[in-house]
């Protein structure tokens, strides 16, 4: 009876291995099924959304430091409209307003008095055809480069001064340049 019980527990035991192996191949096909679907999502999602223009749009609930980096961005680009807005609210409605080819946001966006919100979160929920920048003038910009690379980003030091500014102006004319080339 000792002998039943153990080929008993071997063939449960065997079953339960091999119900284990089918789950793992149910969840490895599940998982590239959902990669699979995600990424005809984001084509979709990019082949229906108009063509971005040749503007730029900067983020940042700070008015003083909104205005310094849109005057440094218009005097290093010129002939380039920069938007601005004030809020992650705001610069969906100005995404959607004006389609353009770069977003500069600050990395930290206060919401209401008391809470903040991450500039990454506003440039993970637009689509792909809209180029991300994020400017900071607190985080570790290091500490960064994980995300930023997920949604092809790039972060710099809030620039205080147009010499700072150079590469950030820059990085931004080589995005509107692959984006939304110049009309000849």
């Amino acid at each position: 009876m000792l002998a039943d019980h153990d080929d008993s527990l071997e063939r449960a035991a065997a079953v339960h291995i091999a119900a284990a192996h089918d789950l793992r191949s149910v969840a490895l096909a599940a998982a590239a099924t959902a990669r699979t679907i995600a990424s005809h999502m984001a084509s979709c999602d990019v082949r229906h959304i108009p063509a971005p223009l040749r503007c730029v749009l900067v983020v940042d609930d700070d008015d003083a430091a909104r205005a310094a980096l849109v005057t440094m961005l218009r005097a290093g680009l010129p002939g380039v409209t920069v938007f601005d807005a004030d809020s992650v609210t705001t610069a969906k409605i100005a995404v959607a307003a004006y389609r353009p080819a770069v977003v500069v946001v600050d990395y930290v966006l206060r919401v209401g008095r008391s809470s903040a919100s991450s500039g990454l979160s506003l440039l993970y929920d637009l689509p792909r055809v809209h180029r991300g920048v994020i400017v900071s003038g607190h985080a570790d910009l290091a500490d960064l480069s994980a995300p930023l690379r997920a949604i092809g980003a790039e972060a710099f030091t809030r620039p205080l001064t147009s010499t700072e500014a150079a590469p950030l102006v820059a990085h931004v004319r080589a995005l509107l340049d692959a984006a939304a080339p110049e009309a000849p």
